[in-house]
C-alpha cells in the first residue's frame, strides 16, 4: 500500500503514500471524527512510544498564529508562527 520509493537526504526520510492509502487514512479519520492532522500526529506519538519506550513522549507542531479577525494583519510583516509542544502520557 506504498510506493517502493523511499529516499533519504540529510536524515530526512520521504515515504509517497499511494492515492488508495490515502483515502483509506482520510476515510479512518472521518469515521472517528477527528482530521487527518491528528491522526498522523498520533501516529508520531504512537511511534515515539514504541521506538524509546517512555511512558511520555513528546513533539513539537508548528501552527499558524496570524488571527484573521486581527484589523490590518495582511498589511503585517514578521513570522507569524508558534511551536506547541504535543505531549502524550
Amino acid at each position: 500500500t506504498r510506493e517502493q520509493d523511499v529516499s533519504q537526504v540529510n536524515g530526512i526520510h520521504r515515504l509517497t503514500l499511494e492515492q488508495t492509502a490515502t483515502d483509506q487514512l482520510k476515510a479512518f479519520a472521518q469515521r472517528h471524527k477527528v482530521t487527518l492532522n491528528t491522526l498522523v500526529q498520533s501516529a508520531w506519538l504512537l511511534l515515539l512510544h514504541r521506538h524509546t519506550g517512555l511512558d511520555t513522549v513528546a513533539f513539537g507542531a508548528t501552527v499558524a498564529g496570524r488571527p484573521a479577525e486581527l484589523p490590518g494583519i495582511e498589511q503585517q510583516v514578521g513570522l507569524f508562527i508558534n511551536t506547541l509542544p504535543v505531549v502524550a502520557t
